[in-house]
């Protein structure tokens, strides 16, 4: 599913459960308008999904992967939601790469895993991350890389990290935030390079 024409074609929620929901695997959904649902964009169960060049607002959750694995979320710009975006459960080798995400009310990444379905493998890369509560939050994940993102005067945290493990946290501009750029909890063999600003572990 591609918008085409000058200006990106809208897809309107008008207050439903989701905006665009993908069930099945090998989608793309791409340069859309999307707007106006509980949830912008959600994906259950599937495999290969892309998500790109979309402008996704005024959702409590701008785009949502619950058990959804090797999928790529490139290039959007997600702003006024609830959450920016929202990965969950069983969910392993996503990219969330090149996205603006900002003056969200929640969290602008979040990834939820739970331990008998941790997370796996996340790639977290050249963001815009500001103005929301926090900017990367994570939990019960292992073997991911977070690299190359500008994290910056978010309210609470820059990123929070709990009960991770193998995570390497690479090359990011972390700045300005209330608590502290870069917290961690509970977790081992973390790789940290060139980290800027206000780390705080417990």
């Amino acid at each position: 599913m591609i918008g085409v024409g000058e200006e990106k074609p809208v897809i309107d929620g008008k207050g439903n459960e989701y905006t665009v929901l993908i069930e099945a695997d090998n989608c793309t959904v791409k340069q859309f308008v999307i707007k106006n649902g509980k949830i912008g964009v959600k994906l259950t169960d599937v495999y290969h999904i892309k998500i790109e060049n979309n402008t996704i607002r005024y959702a409590s959750i701008g785009i949502l992967l619950l058990n959804s694995s090797q999928s790529l979320i490139r290039n959007n710009t997600l702003n006024e939601n609830g959450m920016g975006i929202n990965l969950q459960g069983f969910s392993n080798n996503n990219a969330i790469i090149g996205n603006i995400i900002y003056n969200n009310k929640g969290t602008g990444i979040g990834i939820y895993g739970i331990f008998s379905e941790k997370t796996h493998g996340i790639t977290i890369s050249y963001n815009n991350i500001t103005k929301n509560f926090d900017g990367i939050e994570i939990f019960v994940s292992s073997d991911g890389m977070i690299s190359f993102n500008h994290v910056y005067k978010n309210k609470q945290y820059g990123i929070s990290i709990d009960t991770c493990e193998n995570m390497s946290i690479l090359n990011n501009s972390i700045h300005d935030h209330t608590y502290g750029g870069l917290q961690l909890m509970d977790c081992s063999y973390i790789a940290l390079l060139r980290e800027m600003k206000y780390m705080k572990i417990l």
